[in-house]
């Protein structure tokens, strides 16, 4: 898999970074204390219901730069 480019921070919210890329949609979730859920695309199409835990949010730590984004947990 290579790189995703023309990353553009769209929303952050607490636990939820979301990002737009040549590539689609990338959701990154600090789901609960030891799980971050990576989703790339729309949600409606494919939730595969994998996660059933209900969410327990904890903040994400964005840092942007000219040519990369960072998430940190």
């Amino acid at each position: 898999m290579k790189a995703f480019g023309g990353l553009v921070l769209e929303r952050q919210d607490v636990g939820t970074v979301v990002l737009r890329t040549d590539a689609g949609t990338l959701t990154v979730t600090n789901w609960a204390p030891g799980i971050v859920r990576v989703r790339i695309g729309d949600a409606s199409v494919n939730d595969y219901g994998l996660v059933k835990a209900k969410a327990e949010p904890a903040p994400l730590t964005v840092a942007e730069s000219d040519d990369e984004v960072s998430i940190s947990i």
